[in-house]
């Protein structure tokens, strides 16, 4: 049994309060709660304070001291100061919070350190106290049906849920070199490598650009383009591989294409298509793609999910403020860790389109993976945009830019304790390290969207498990272990995409992607002509 932090929600009518909340975070953070009456402080590690007539003097735990009432409604730039106990990421953002209370901001001691102001006023501090003792103007609200923890921490509304945040991380003792390290990648959807640029796309400008500033690009591109590649274009992408990458959109990029499979057998067949056409593309060109598929016009069904997990694809990227139409709810969770396993075992990683949002920090804050999408036609004014993503991206702290294959396996998180080791999986398959001393290994599979039968196998030790659908799956291994664990979470029933059929023969996705591909291609002519004629 993994030993989690037990928090005190003091008074127990306040917990109850907050069911749904504490519910979730207890899902995403290794901390329990428990609702107690004030001044019942015995087996806690913490205590979370609710109540005007809370201060927390008196309590000989650390504590977060916060109002009962999460009323708000009042807009202010809120500033994040320096001080330790602020994020890294966080530190001196200015961040606009449109639900903050009317009420004045805390009194502040001498010795007390303010994290977060507003003009003159002080919403968060760490108070002089030991043991530890901070306070908030500001109190998470209950979720609502359908509401998500990302939807109280996001520009606009975010300072009722930080300090709580904050606090849970500390109190667990979460290292931060646990949590995946910042991670980046732009992605361009629909180029292919039939000719040296692509619409406003041109692979070599774009290869020596990326290589100035540092970052990695991505272009999504569609398996029915596979069956032609440039030769002068397939040996830039060799030789800038550490800029330039390639992965999967679609199969035929038809409308709606990962969502209207809604048969196993069609979407085993469409799938094991786009894979058979990689693969072969793969021998030809001697570029790589990765198994990571972007999900066209950011839809896909449960079903299609299903099948890629069977097949052998790492993971899906998805616009999660986009609606998924026919996709599993993201629940309480979406959008809020690296990945999430929204109907079985296929990791689903946030993209977001570009430009650069205020929200980025906010991401980086949570360990997302950066990764920053557009098309052909975003580029059409040059490439800035992506200078000045990538400039934003880098201020965040030590960003490392990679393809999209890498960033989905290294989604992990990793606790150290007594012996023990405890890796939380966003991912099919990564690796870590493992000190000596560690005679257990525990693999923690989060809330997977649905129940299903899966192996998680460990170095050379494997074990069959049903992930559970609400809940965290976890499983043990006892050592000895390599001191860099293989972990791969597997199919219970996996089928190869060669023993697949194919689907059957149909023109109308070469006509409509000629269409397409022309219409592209003849974009900067079509601006060209605009600006003659202005």
């Amino acid at each position: 049994m993994v030993e989690c932090p037990r928090v005190g929600v003091h008074p127990a009518r306040e917990y109850d309060a907050r069911r749904m909340l504490f519910a979730a975070l207890e899902q995403s953070l290794p901390v329990r709660f428990e609702p107690r009456d004030v001044g019942d402080w015995d087996g806690l590690d913490a205590a979370v304070l609710l109540g005007a007539e809370q201060d927390g003097r008196r309590c000989p735990l650390p504590c977060l001291v916060l109002p009962a009432d999460s009323a708000g409604g009042r807009p202010a730039e809120v500033e994040l100061t320096t001080a330790d106990p602020v994020a890294r990421v966080l530190r001196g953002r200015r961040l606009l919070d449109r639900d903050l209370p009317g009420t004045p901001g805390l009194g502040v001691a001498g010795q007390d350190t303010p994290l977060a102001i507003a003009g003159r006023e002080v919403l968060w501090v760490q108070r002089a106290h030991a043991p530890r003792r901070f306070q908030s103007t500001l109190a998470p609200r209950e979720l609502m049906p359908g509401e998500g923890l990302r939807d109280q921490l996001r520009p606009g509304r975010f300072l009722g849920l930080l300090p709580l945040v904050q606090f849970l991380r500390e109190t667990a003792g979460e290292d931060p070199g646990g949590r995946p390290p910042l991670r980046a990648c732009f992605v361009i959807d629909d180029p292919n490598l039939h000719a040296p640029r692509y619409g406003h796309i041109r692979y070599g400008d774009l290869l020596q650009h990326a290589r100035r500033h540092g970052y990695h690009i991505a272009m999504a591109s569609i398996p029915l383009d596979y069956w032609l590649v440039h030769g002068g274009t397939a040996e830039l992408f060799r030789e800038g591989s550490r800029h330039l990458s390639l992965t999967l959109h679609g199969n035929n990029h038809e409308g709606s294409e990962l969502l209207r499979l809604r048969g196993e057998e069609a979407a085993l067949a469409s799938l094991a298509q786009a894979l058979r056409r990689a693969e072969a593309f793969e021998r030809r060109s001697r570029v790589a793609v990765s198994r990571v598929m972007c999900a066209p016009h950011e839809e896909c069904s449960p079903t299609t999910m299903q099948a890629m997990f069977r097949l052998g694809f790492e993971g899906l990227a998805m616009d999660p403020r986009r609606d998924h139409r026919g996709a599993s709810r993201t629940g309480a969770l979406g959008g809020w860790a690296p990945a999430q396993f929204l109907n079985g075992g296929l990791p689903v990683v946030p993209r977001y389109a570009l430009p650069a949002d205020v929200d980025l920090a906010l991401r980086a804050y949570l360990g997302l993976p950066l990764i920053l999408y557009g098309h052909q036609q975003d580029l059409a004014g040059g490439l800035d945009v992506l200078a000045d993503a990538s400039a934003q991206v880098d201020a965040l702290g030590n960003v490392e830019w990679l393809p999209l294959a890498d960033i989905v396996r290294t989604n992990l998180e990793v606790r150290h304790r007594d012996g023990r080791l405890t890796v939380r999986v966003h991912t099919r398959r990564g690796q870590v390290s493992v000190p000596d001393a560690v005679d257990e290994l525990v693999v923690e599979v989060p809330p997977a969207g649905r129940a299903l039968d899966a192996v998680v196998r460990c170095g050379h030790q494997t074990a069959a498990v049903r992930l559970d659908g609400q809940g965290t799956t976890r499983v043990a291994f006892e050592g000895p272990f390599e001191p860099a664990a293989e972990i791969e979470l597997l199919p219970s029933d996996p089928i190869r995409a060669a023993d697949v059929p194919r689907p059957t023969r149909r023109l109308q996705p070469i006509v409509r992607r000629v269409l397409t591909e022309g219409r592209d291609r003849l974009a900067p002519r079509g601006r060209r002509l605009v600006r003659s004629h202005t």
